[in-house]
């Protein structure tokens, strides 16, 4: 036996849940999406309630990316419902508030969004969701900058991209006179 006979690997569902947000965030939103109501109908109606949220979140994530928020939204609703059935205790209800506050942001409702995030940072922090902490601070970077540069008077894409330089923000940058 070698020396991985301990090691559990992750279950069929767990890499295929794994396997959907991949292609999502590959960014081809309209198979990720589509894979995602496959997988539900799959499911159906006696399938687990986190692996049922999981695949409205990836739905959510997709179609919020192509501009179809009204669609995510319904998304997002289904999921909340879904963990409303869980246990308090099971976090994932503050998982579904974490991507309302990323649909808010993408609908241009920055305060909102900031509401969002400012009620569930310390719920997260508590519940060890360190993945969700994450992602609820980079929504928080993206209200702060948006917000500066809306403040700046900066209102088209290009005029962002010409503002906040991408290259800066990855590494250690001083300004020198």
């Amino acid at each position: 036996m070698g020396k991985n006979a301990g090691v559990k690997r992750p279950s069929s569902r767990a890499r295929s849940i794994a396997r959907l947000w991949e292609l999502a965030r590959s960014g081809d939103f309209r198979s990720g999406a589509a894979a995602a109501r496959a997988a539900l109908g799959a499911l159906g109606a006696d399938g687990a309630a986190g692996r049922r949220i999981e695949l409205h979140l990836i739905s959510a994530f997709c179609l919020m990316r192509q501009g179809h928020h009204s669609e995510a939204l319904r998304e997002l609703e289904t999921a909340d419902h879904a963990a409303s059935s869980l246990p308090t205790d099971s976090g994932m209800a503050l998982r579904v508030e974490t991507w309302r506050a990323e649909l808010a942001y993408f609908q241009r409702r920055y305060s909102y969004a900031s509401n969002i995030v400012d009620r569930l940072l310390a719920r997260l922090e508590q519940k060890g969701d360190w993945a969700y902490v994450g992602f609820a601070l980079r929504i928080r970077i993206d209200v702060t900058l948006t917000a500066a540069t809306l403040d700046l008077g900066v209102d088209t894409e290009a005029e962002f991209d010409r503002v906040v330089d991408p290259a800066k923000m990855v590494r250690s940058y001083v300004v020198r006179e």
